[in-house]
């Protein structure tokens, strides 16, 4: 079982935007992309609506490491909805315990 450090709900529209609130202690977040199609980038560059990597609307979301604080999000076209948990746990332990494994 996963030690959930907090919960996010990200708007995500025209302007890109970071993950908002990281608790201390976080080292993954699991989510789901409600609405809209979004891409996001963690290299330190902007995403644009026609930059960056591509997620489609209904996709679950799997972020670990430096990655927590350097990704970024636009929408494509319309807005959309980021929720999910932050875990305690490296994303390696979160996306085993998402596959059904115990550890």
């Amino acid at each position: 079982m996963a030690n959930v450090r907090g919960f996010e709900k990200l708007a995500i529209s025209s302007t890109s935007v970071p993950l908002a609130s990281i608790p201390q202690g976080a080292q993954s977040f699991y989510g789901y992309l409600e609405s809209n199609d979004v891409r996001a980038r963690s290299d330190d560059t902007d995403p644009t609506a026609a930059t960056g990597q591509l997620i489609k609307a209904d996709s679950e979301i799997l972020i670990g490491g430096e990655e927590l604080a350097r990704i970024e999000f636009i929408r494509v076209s319309a807005d959309a909805t980021l929720q999910g948990h932050y875990y305690a746990e490296p994303v390696e332990v979160i996306a085993a315990l998402k596959a059904g494994n115990t550890l």
